[in-house]
């Protein structure tokens, strides 16, 4: 949903030592099933967030803009993934995680607070993430030489 080249992603499961929350049982496809849904919920959650900061950025309706090719591109001009996650933290608040939805899990609330102020916070959809705390993925697109890197630092 983010158009991002698999060799720039990260995917991880089961590793706490992240500040991610915990999901169901890592079972073959109980994962599959379980986070297939989080996953698209979280990417929802951060092209929308994009959107809005491309607008705020570069004027327009978030809505005018696209997200694809590590790019948030729209009337105002475009700016890159990593570009967006500095100007989250700029802008702070619920686009680098330093505010949460009340009603999420105790426990995400935990791995938001360690991890706010990173980079683009993307995946905490209310009701989503206070019904199933599973249900939350952190999608931190992190400043580095203007792109996504491979590892997390």
């Amino acid at each position: 949903m983010l158009d991002v080249p698999w060799d720039q992603c990260d995917v991880v499961f089961g590793n706490t030592t992240k500040n991610l929350p915990w999901t169901c049982v890592s079972a073959g496809s109980q994962t599959a099933h379980a986070m297939t849904r989080a996953a698209h919920a979280a990417a929802t959650d951060a092209i929308k967030k994009l959107q809005e900061i491309a607008a705020k950025t570069k004027g327009g309706n978030p809505e005018a803009y696209k997200v694809a090719g590590g790019k948030v591109s729209g009337p105002g001009g475009s700016m890159t993934f990593a570009q967006a996650a500095q100007k989250a933290i700029d802008l702070g608040g619920k686009y680098d995680g330093h505010e949460v939805p009340e009603e999420i899990n105790a426990f995400t609330k935990t791995s938001a607070k360690a991890l706010a102020g990173q980079g683009l916070d993307g995946g905490r959809q209310g009701r989503l993430s206070a019904r199933r705390p599973v249900a939350v993925l952190r999608d931190r697109l992190r400043r580095s030489r203007g792109s996504i890197p491979n590892r997390p630092s």
